[in-house]
């Protein structure tokens, strides 16, 4: 009896200790955590903004943030504000901004991330410079920033400021023109006659060309001219490539010396005295196109010479005459007649060197030889002048 009282005891203890364990662990569990604070879901301010100027306009572009202040993934952007200044160093905060764009209203694009990175959503916004702060005020800068807000539009600062020239620029030339020649595309416009400017902030101006392709991403620069030296301009593109098609464009390019004079780059002494430039490119003009096929012959041959040779062997003629330069020759074509006869190309394949020699040829017999020239495309250029020689 005395042991089944001693196991009903040690049963009751088991289950009041198994009771309490239990009860320990589920006041543990519903033990309430410490609050936490209420994500503000601010943006995380711009740091790459870039500004570009191109005519009276400054185009902006940079990355859309992807997280917040708290770093938290955004889940949804708010407006974005665009601000600027005409002052460096007064872009404090955005005031009144210039524009304040909803996400709809952004022109992305997305690029394509590297391996494990975040997708990058790029964003454009092109600005007009306000008339009033282009006019006569060739030193003036323009500062910008941007700042992203929530949807409570509500932001956690400007981004980082970037700054941009405020001088004015020129619209393009008029009359713009590009012809196809045997010398190359020449290029032609009109443009007014002027004092040139000599003085720090006087602007000079340059018109500039450059030719487009479909397949290349950057346009080519073709040169420039300084305007005001003449009111007929030319200017000859000479590295193009045939059986293409080109846009060509011209715009006035605003140059600005800036700062005191230092020597010019590898040269140890302040003279010759150099300045630093800004360049500000004026609108584009209008493109004009232009299918480069080449129908232009290469020049005519020159210097041609005979010379008979017989004497113990057999009679043959030599040609000579001074090589073609043409960068595209393929070769040349020889052609023979007799003193009243029409000429007869005697070469079967192009000539690649400028010699040839003409071993059908008959005892007694006058005859009289030109040369051509023939480019890649099997444009022929007219017949040399002619030269004789006779077979004794």
């Amino acid at each position: 009896m005395s042991e089944q009282r001693a196991l009903t005891s040690a049963i009751c203890n088991l289950q009041s200790a198994f009771a309490l364990a239990l009860c320990a662990l589920m006041t543990a569990c519903a033990a309430p955590s410490p609050p936490q604070p209420p994500s503000l879901e601010l943006p995380t301010p711009v740091t790459d903004l870039k500004a570009e100027r191109k005519g009276n306009t400054v185009l902006l572009t940079w990355t859309l943030p992807q997280r917040t202040t708290d770093g938290e993934g955004i889940r949804f952007l708010g407006p974005t504000r665009i601000c600027r200044s005409l002052s460096l160093g007064k872009l404090t905060d955005c005031g009144t901004p210039a524009a304040e764009l909803t996400s709809s209203q952004l022109e992305t694009t997305n690029a394509k991330p590297a391996a494990n990175a975040p997708q990058r959503i790029t964003a454009r916004y092109a600005d007009p410079l306000p008339p009033s702060w282009t006019k006569n005020q060739p030193a003036a800068q323009a500062t910008y920033a941007i700042e992203s807000l929530n949807t409570s539009h509500r932001g956690a600062g400007l981004s980082n400021l970037e700054t941009v020239p405020a001088a004015s620029t020129q619209p393009p030339p008029t009359e713009f023109a590009a012809q196809l020649t045997a010398e190359g595309v020449v290029l032609t416009w009109s443009g007014p006659l002027l004092s040139i400017p000599g003085t720090d902030n006087v602007p000079h101006y340059f018109y500039r060309v450059f030719r487009y392709t479909k397949d290349a991403p950057q346009p080519v620069f073709v040169g420039e001219l300084l305007q005001g030296t003449q009111d007929k301009m030319r200017l000859v593109d000479t590295t193009f490539a045939w059986e293409k098609t080109y846009d060509y464009r011209i715009n006035v390019t605003t140059r600005l010396t800036t700062g005191p004079p230092h020597a010019c780059p590898g040269e140890s002494s302040p003279l010759p005295a150099c300045k630093d430039a800004i360049d500000i490119p004026g609108e584009d003009s209008a493109p004009v196109t232009v299918v480069a096929h080449d129908t232009f012959p290469p020049n005519v041959p020159t210097a041609l010479q005979a010379v008979f040779s017989g004497d113990g062997q057999k009679p043959f003629i030599d040609l000579i005459w001074n090589a073609n330069t043409d960068a595209d020759l393929a070769g040349y074509n020889v052609y023979r007649r007799n003193a009243t006869g029409q000429p007869t190309k005697i070469n079967a394949d192009l000539v690649k060197a400028p010699a040839f020699r003409d071993t059908n040829v008959a005892p007694a017999q006058t005859y009289v030889y030109s040369i051509t020239a023939v480019d890649a495309r099997n444009n022929e250029s007219p017949r040399s002048e002619e030269a004789t020689e006779q077979d004794p």
